[in-house]
This record gives structure tokens, C-alpha cells and sequence, in this order.
């Protein structure tokens, strides 16, 4: 990340994914598709040529709400520093239950960093595309 770019300061409402309209459509015909686990990532261009996000963590994949929680202000944070790099587009990004993360359904350390490597093979593989 070079401190050239302007980052926006703060994720704000706008770019959020907020009803099941939006999540159903993106779900019904998806442009972008990525799955490395633990994270799929669906997508499609923006009509309003404005990037937004949708995320799901749900309570089969990790049991505590702090677990969950924490997944969402990394997606939240790892978005907003890539707005700049990405096509104008609506993405759903879903951590995936496993049996993996054990009978505990804990953020442990190893799943962490499987998430945050998937995440970052999928921005790039995104700004990758866009200079196609």
C-alpha cells in the first residue's frame, strides 16, 4: 500500500449491503465468483457506479459473537482500503462454516490468517482483472 492513495477515512452506511433485495440479487446471478476457504466472495457491477458490501457470518460458522464480530471489521477494513483499486461493483463476502475450526467454532489463530490470505488473493485477483 503506497501513501499515494487516498483511502476513504471511514466505511460508512452507503456502503453497506443493507436488505435481502440486494443480497438476492447479487446471490441470483453473480458476475465475480471466489472460494478459498473459509471465504466465499460473489459479486456484480454496480448499477449506481458505487462499490458496496454485504457480509455474512453466520452462527454455524463461528459461535461467538466476538468471533463473528471481528471477521466482519476485518472485511469492513480490508473493503476500504481497496475501494480505490476495485471495479465499481456489489460484493457479498461469506466466511463458511467447516469442520475445520473444530467442535469450539473459535476464531483460532490458523483460521484467521487462512481468512485473511483469501481475502487479499481475492482483492488482487480483482484489481488484477480490472487491468485486463
Amino acid at each position: 500500500m503506497g501513501l499515494s492513495k487516498s483511502y476513504p477515512k471511514s466505511f460508512g452506511k452507503d456502503r453497506r449491503l443493507n436488505n435481502s433485495h440486494e443480497f438476492d440479487r447479487i446471490f441470483k446471478n453473480p458476475t465475480y465468483r471466489f472460494s478459498r476457504f473459509p471465504v466465499r466472495v460473489i459479486g456484480i457491477p454496480a448499477p449506481d457506479n458505487r462499490s458496496r458490501i454485504g457480509i455474512i457470518v453466520g452462527k454455524r460458522a463461528l459461535k461467538r459473537a466476538i468471533d463473528r464480530n471481528r471477521i466482519k471489521r476485518i472485511v469492513r477494513e480490508s473493503f476500504r482500503i481497496r475501494i480505490p483499486d476495485l471495479p465499481s461493483s456489489h460484493f457479498v463476502v461469506q466466511f463458511l462454516p467447516s469442520s475445520r475450526n473444530g467442535s469450539t467454532n473459535r476464531l483460532d489463530k490458523h483460521l484467521s490468517a487462512d481468512f485473511h490470505e483469501s481475502l487479499e488473493i481475492f482483492w488482487e485477483k480483482m484489481k488484477k482483472d480490472l487491468e485486463e
